[in-house]
């Protein structure tokens, strides 16, 4: 029994992210996502292909953040949760802001 539980122990400690994984991942997912808010911002002024990239965005963009704040999640530490998870909306919150930085770079 104390095997397994060893065992089951090492495979969460394997699964969680390191620090230093997630800040990657929200800077790799940000420096995407202020791409998306360019993509919006630099189209021209025609309303068709405005929507279609708007839609194209909107539409992967809540699957992103899901993705990231599971990951997040995923590598919070269990013995201060709270610290966790404010530091895990924090990133969240720039997550969510780079996409308009990016429509107003390209404006």
């Amino acid at each position: 029994l104390t095997t397994g539980v060893t065992e089951i122990s090492t495979m969460q400690q394997q699964e969680s992210l390191s620090p230093m994984s997630g800040y990657a991942l929200v800077g790799a997912m940000s420096f995407h996502s202020v791409f998306d808010g360019l993509a919006i911002g630099t189209t021209n002024s025609s309303s068709s292909q405005l929507t279609a990239v708007t839609i194209a965005v909107f539409a992967h963009k809540p699957i992103a953040s899901f993705a990231l704040g599971s990951m997040l999640m995923k590598g919070t530490n269990t013995t201060q949760p709270q610290l966790q998870k404010k530091l895990v909306t924090q990133l969240i919150c720039f997550f969510a802001i780079t996409s308009p930085v990016g429509i107003l770079l390209g404006v």
